[in-house]
């Protein structure tokens, strides 16, 4: 949702930001075309996108149009993956 007019962003989040975690499917997905889904969102926006690989965990960082910081989380081999397709 886009903020108030009277509302201004937050310049430095100090690395504070929110998640949200995919199976790994759609993780690559994510990866595959984020940048093009940012740009049609907002062509005038900063469609960067920065990949992490932790090992356990691979992750997408990117901005909303409101310079929110928004990741993308795939745990990999977490064993709740494993429950989830056990089921």
């Amino acid at each position: 949702m886009p903020l108030s007019h009277s509302s201004k962003p937050i310049q430095d989040h100090l690395g504070a930001h929110f998640a949200v975690r995919v199976d790994e499917a759609e993780f690559r997905r994510a990866r595959n075309c984020l940048k093009d889904v940012l740009r049609e969102v907002d062509a005038t926006q900063e469609a960067s996108v920065e990949y992490q690989d932790y090992g356990i965990q691979k992750s997408l960082f990117f901005r909303d149009p409101d310079k929110n910081i928004v990741e993308i989380a795939c745990w990999v081999g977490h064993p709740t993956d494993r429950i989830n397709k056990s089921i």
